[in-house]
Parts: C-alpha cells; structure tokens; sequence
C-alpha cells in the first residue's frame, strides 16, 4: 500500500487519493501504471473488499476505481455501503462482463465511468481528467 501523491500537470496541487481495487495483478500494474504517466507517483492498491475496506476507513481517498465483478465483493453494493459510510466518492468502474443491467445499475448508483477491460490507455485517460476535474470544482 503507498501513500498519497500530488498532481505534477495542470489542475488542483492538492492530493488526490487514488484506490485501485482489482483482485487482478494485471489489471493493477497496468491501472496504476497509467496513473504514473499521469504524474500519480504513488496510489493505493487492494485485491479483495477487506483490503479496500482498510484503505478507505484510514486514508483519504477520492477516487476509486474497481473491477464490479469480484469474488468477495459485489461492486454495486461495495459502492453503495462506501457512498452512505463516507458520502460522496468517485468511482470508475472496470468490468470484462458486458451486461447491460449491470452497466445500467452501476451508472444509476452514481459512478463517474464504466470501462471495459482490456482498457484503452486513452479512454481511461479521459476518465480520470474527468473525475480530477469534477474534484477540483467541488474544492474551488
């Protein structure tokens, strides 16, 4: 697990905490590797719901972005019990499963972005000036 880091291009100087939860190592390295060209040097990682549990209850995290689909861990729910626990977060989620209930239940529980994996460098890029865009607004 690492700590916060600060936006190096453009926008807020202030930290924006980054979750990755995926129980995928691939799908991780190659998110946070994303985050690393962006100027994240440093972000929080989980592979299962009691990790991203710990993270979120002691580190400040804004955006968290997470496979829906995962063994120990409905991801609708885990955004539901994150949003009434801790209030408004920004969530993208990230999902190889292409149901359209799914996408249409995720989007109405208030999450910034769906992507599908295997993810487009471009499209997640835009996604995450997206959701620091909306953050820095609410800060401002």
């Amino acid at each position: 697990m690492q700590g916060q880091q600060e936006l190096s291009r453009g926008g807020s100087t202030q930290p924006y905490g980054i979750l990755v939860f995926d129980e995928s190592e691939f799908s991780r390295r190659q998110v946070v590797g994303f985050l690393s060209e962006l100027g994240h040097d440093v972000i929080y990682e989980a592979s299962n719901s009691k990790q991203a549990s710990e993270v979120m209850s002691s580190m400040e995290v804004n955006i968290i972005i997470l496979d829906i689909l995962m063994k120990d861990s409905n991801g609708i729910e885990f955004i539901k019990k994150l949003q009434e626990q801790l209030g408004e977060k920004f969530f993208i989620i990230l999902s190889s499963f292409r149901s359209q209930r799914i996408i249409v239940e995720t989007l109405k529980s208030g999450i910034v972005d769906f992507l599908f994996k295997p993810l487009k460098k471009e499209l997640f890029i835009q996604s995450i000036l997206k959701v620091k865009a909306r953050i820095d607004k609410r800060r401002s």
